[in-house]
């Protein structure tokens, strides 16, 4: 563990940047759910006066409604989810795209610091060895710790959601 997180040292902008974008995407994806509610209550009776009593965000999104037509008011949620759909996905892509870069980007540390080693090495490091273990070590380990950084920002990234659906829940209550 201690070598992956020297690994990832000189990426850590990067990987702050990919979270960054992971957490806007799961904010944007609660928010894109939390408009079905306004959506369907307008389309429903034309009213959210009906809605929840309280202060929150939601209920002072539903008060909004209220003030509108009923076909303006629709329009106005589908347009909302439109744009939380969008940016979600952007967001999410720009996420996963930089989180790669960064899976890459170790997987290229560690061979060529695995390399050098191979090239600093005596000649009878060379003798003891099979050829193709060296290449194998060379390829198929690096990309080992390549997929452990993927599989720690996807898991990163599930818990940002879960995060922003809780807080949303929170929110909403």
């Amino acid at each position: 563990m201690r070598l992956l997180l020297t690994l990832l040292r000189p990426c850590r902008g990067w990987l702050a940047a990919a979270l960054a974008c992971l957490t806007l995407a799961a904010a944007l994806e609660s928010i894109g759910l939390s408009l079905f509610v306004p959506l369907i209550t307008t389309l429903a009776d034309g009213s959210a006066s009906r809605g929840p009593d309280g202060s929150g965000l939601f209920v002072s999104y539903l008060r909004f409604l209220d003030g509108v037509s009923k076909h303006y008011g629709a329009l106005l949620v589908v347009a909302a989810l439109c744009a939380a759909l969008v940016f979600k996905n952007l967001f999410g892509y720009a996420g996963r795209l930089l989180g790669a870069y960064v899976e890459l980007r170790t997987v290229r540390t560690l061979r060529t610091q695995l390399f050098q080693a191979y090239l600093g090495s005596s000649y009878q490091f060379f003798l003891d060895r099979k050829p193709g273990r060296l290449v194998h070590d060379l390829f198929t380990e690096t990309f080992l710790v390549g997929e452990m950084v993927g599989v720690c920002t996807v898991a990163l990234s599930n818990l940002i959601t879960l995060a922003a659906f809780y807080l949303l829940l929170l929110l909403l209550s």
